[in-house]
C-alpha cells in the first residue's frame, strides 16, 4: 500500500522501501539508514547465526527470527530503531543554537520544529508503515513527535537530573508549561536515571513508546504492525543481553521488564502532553 502525504495541495506518494518524492517534503539524504551495515558486533553475530540457521533443517529461533511483515530479522528491526536514535541525537546536537530564547516556551517550540522533521522521516522510513493508512500515520506521526521532543530531551538531561531537581524545587512560577516540565522532569526522567538505559535499551523503550502508546485507538493493520516491532525488539534485545552482556535468563526477563514498565508512566505523561499541547494551542500533526 502507497501512503499520501499532502503538502501545499499536492500530492506525494511515499514508499517506505523508496523514499520517492521524500526529499521535496523536506527530509534529511542521509536519513536514509544503511539497513544492512552493521554496526556492532552484536548484530555480527547474530547475522552469523541466522545464516547458519538458514542453511541447516532447524527452524530459525525466536531471538534470531524474520518477521515476514515487516521483511527483516528481529535484530535488524533492534538496529535500525539504534540508527534512528543516534541520528536523532545527533541531529539535536547539531542544531542546538547558543543563541536559543530565554522564554522555556519559546526554546520549546524552536526545538519541536526540528523533532518534528525527525519525527516525519521516521514515520516515512520506519518498517511496515507502507501497509498503514492516513488515520494510522497521523497517529504514528503523534507518537515519534512524542518520543523526540520529551524522550529524547529526558534522556539528554538525565546527567542534570539532580542539579535541576534542586533548582526547580526553588522555583514558584505558575507558568503552565514550566509546571508541565517539572511534572515531566519527576515521572519520566527520573525513572531513566534510576535505569540507566544504555542505547539499544533506548532504542527499545523508543519503538515501544511508537508503537504501544495509542495502540487502542489504532486499526486492525496498526495493531499487526506494531506487534511485529514489539516481538523484533523485544527478542533481538534478549539476545543482544545473552550475546553481549551475558546475563542470565531470569536477569533478562527482570531487564525487558523494567523497560517494558516504563510503558505506564509514558502513557499518562502522554495523554498529559495532548492536554498541554491544546492548552497551548500547539500543533501536533502532519502539516
Amino acid at each position: 500500500m502507497t501512503t499520501t502525504v499532502s503538502e501545499n495541495n499536492k500530492n506525494f506518494h511515499c514508499k517506505s522501501c523508496h523514499f520517492e518524492k521524500c526529499l521535496e517534503l523536506g527530509m534529511q539524504k542521509e536519513c536514509e539508514f544503511e539497513l544492512r551495515v552493521p554496526i556492532c558486533s552484536f548484530v555480527t553475530v547474530v547475522k552469523m547465526e541466522v545464516v547458519r540457521n538458514a542453511d541447516s533443517s532447524q527452524p530459525t529461533s525466536s531471538t534470531t527470527g524474520i518477521s515476514k511483515i515487516l521483511k527483516m530479522s528481529y535484530p535488524e528491526v533492534l538496529m535500525f530503531y539504534v540508527g534512528q536514535t543516534k541520528r536523532a541525537m545527533d541531529r539535536r546536537l547539531q542544531g542546538s543554537s547558543s543563541t536559543s530564547p530565554q522564554d522555556a516556551l519559546e526554546q520549546f517550540l524552536q526545538t519541536k520544529k526540528l523533532t518534528d522533521q525527525i519525527a516525519m522521516e521516521l514515520c516515512l522510513v520506519c518498517p511496515g508503515t507502507d501497509l498503514l493508512e492516513r488515520s494510522d500515520l497521523d497517529l504514528m506521526f503523534q507518537h515519534c513527535s512524542f518520543v523526540s521532543i520529551w524522550l529524547d530531551t529526558a534522556l539528554m538531561s538525565v546527567s542534570n537530573y539532580e542539579a535541576e531537581k534542586e533548582k526547580s524545587g526553588r522555583e514558584k512560577t505558575e507558568d503552565e508549561f514550566l509546571r508541565f516540565n517539572r511534572h515531566f522532569q519527576s515521572t519520566v526522567t527520573s525513572e531513566l536515571a534510576r535505569l540507566k538505559p544504555d542505547l539499544y535499551e533506548y532504542s527499545a523503550l523508543k519503538a515501544f513508546c511508537i508503537w504501544k502508546l495509542g495502540l487502542l485507538d489504532s486499526s486492525a493493520a496498526m495493531k499487526a504492525v506494531a506487534n511485529e516491532h514489539y516481538l523484533a525488539v523485544t527478542s533481538a534485545l534478549a539476545h543482544y543481553y545473552q550475546s553481549t552482556k551475558n546475563l542470565e535468563q531470569y536477569e533478562i526477563a527482570s531487564r525487558i521488564a523494567d523497560i517494558t514498565l516504563l510503558l505506564g508512566p509514558m502513557f499518562s505523561v502522554y495523554q498529559d502532553v495532548s492536554q498541554l499541547y491544546s492548552n497551548l494551542n500547539i500543533k501536533d500533526c502532519i502539516e
